[in-house]
């Protein structure tokens, strides 16, 4: 499973994201949703790529937002 947490610029809450398949990008907390949630991906590069590998087709497609944000997170760490 994808490991991202998000924050929230407008109020401040931070956490982790429970369902990678449904990232509204609003905050949990506030409810805001104008660019104030921010993600991030916790997992390292090897993790992710790992869970990658073991996705199907499904999966990756029902994940696809969440796969995109780990990767521009952790485009970074190379």
């Amino acid at each position: 499973m994808l490991r991202m947490k998000w924050h929230c610029s407008g109020c401040g809450a931070e956490g982790y994201v429970e369902d990678t398949t449904d990232l509204i990008g609003a905050c949990p907390n506030c409810m805001r949703h104008k660019g104030e949630v921010e993600y991030d991906c916790d997992m390292s590069i090897e993790e992710f790529l790992n869970e990658l590998a073991n996705m199907n087709e499904t999966a990756i497609s029902q994940n696809a937002n969440a796969i995109s944000e780990c990767a521009w997170s952790l485009k970074d760490r190379l």
